[in-house]
């Protein structure tokens, strides 16, 4: 992303920030003064005020006047909290995009899902969580209201690439196989079936 952009220097930041912390640059828990920040990327505070304030507003990160920022850390409430949410959202969203998949994107949520297997040696925890936001984005990219396709893409990247990068080899077998059976109800389900596959079995807490 180019932070010298005319009319994009604020979204650059927003989006160099994320990527940072996406990638463990900046880790959930530590404290950043903005002096640091705006040596860092090499901009004025006012963008990166900006885009400080929209990350806090989708809760990456609290800001403290006159000191820095603070990367948020989640705990075991607000991971329960985040997977009830989004259970409610994304089993609501199957019943808007159901009827609009095709062959096209059954195709692809394979594709992304082999990549998933947890013994591919080539396999980091960066780029499975990032195949993971992928294979949903499939069928939520079809959704029609922008307000919860944000609220979903937000809470996915709080639980998935910031709380916590590695969910050890249990976890990411399960969600392999969910995501094989969330395909098989695409493909010969319901809506109704798959919603409440989503929502009460894959975005199950425990």
């Amino acid at each position: 992303v180019s932070l010298t952009s005319k009319g994009l220097l604020r979204t650059a930041v927003y989006e160099r920030l994320l990527q940072d912390m996406e990638e463990g640059t900046i880790a959930p828990g530590e404290f950043v003064t903005l002096a640091a920040l705006s040596e860092a990327l090499d901009i004025s505070r006012t963008p990166l005020r900006d885009a400080l304030l929209e990350l806090q507003v989708e809760g990456f990160v609290t800001l403290y006047p006159q000191r820095g920022v603070m990367i948020n850390q989640l705990s075991e409430a607000d991971k329960h909290y985040l997977y009830e949410i989004s259970g409610l959202l994304e089993a609501r969203s199957i019943h808007n995009v159901f009827s609009k998949i095709s062959g096209r994107h059954i195709r692809r949520m394979k594709e992304i899902n082999d990549l998933m297997q947890p013994d591919l040696p080539e396999l980091s925890s960066i780029t499975y969580n990032k195949h993971n936001t992928a294979f949903h984005n499939v069928y939520l990219e079809l959704e029609p209201n922008p307000f919860m396709k944000k609220m979903l893409l937000n809470n996915r990247m709080l639980l998935f690439q910031f709380a916590a990068r590695d969910w050890g080899e249990e976890f990411c077998w399960t969600n392999y196989n969910e995501h094989k059976k969330i395909i098989e109800l695409f493909e010969s389900g319901t809506a109704e079936e798959l919603s409440e596959y989503v929502g009460k079995v894959h975005w199950s807490f425990n």
